[in-house]
């Protein structure tokens, strides 16, 4: 659904996240897409890919060693950006708010483009993911600006 003026939730954790869609604050939520965090899927790489300097991972894995549950985050992290991506190129949306434990939220906004960084309007660092849609659009609805 292609709506400019239009809010996207993302309610992410580890494994998978919904993406809500709304126009009015006050208005029902809708379901806009699922995206899964599996690790199956590999983004397109795209013209401005480049290795980011919070990829490297210190003294603590200095032996090259992976964790494999981070790389999976991480990987999922992107993954999602890319579909905030796809979306505001699509013009499906003009604000973002972020839900998200502060590990994933981290991950996330390190691969949001500066496109997307000033369109979103909140980030809440909380596990939401268990939560029903009308429990979101009490829990949440505060955290939007007016």
């Amino acid at each position: 659904m292609k709506n400019a003026n239009s809010t996207w939730v993302v309610v992410a954790d580890a494994r998978a996240a919904r993406i809500f869609s709304f126009t009015d604050k006050n208005g029902e939520w809708k379901l806009h897409e699922t995206v899964q965090g599996d690790g199956t899927g590999n983004p397109p790489k795209t013209a401005g890919s480049v290795s980011k300097a919070s990829e490297h991972k210190g003294a603590l894995h200095a032996h090259g060693e992976n964790v494999p549950k981070e790389t999976q985050e991480r990987r999922f992290a992107h993954t999602l950006s890319h579909v905030l991506e796809r979306g505001h190129t699509d013009n499906a949306f003009s604000k973002l708010m972020l839900v998200a434990p502060p590990k994933l939220l981290g991950d996330l906004r390190e691969n949001l483009s500066k496109g997307l960084l000033p369109i979103t309007v909140a980030e809440v660092h909380k596990d939401y993911s268990h939560c029903g849609v009308e429990e979101l659009m009490r829990l949440l609805r505060s955290e939007l600006p007016a």
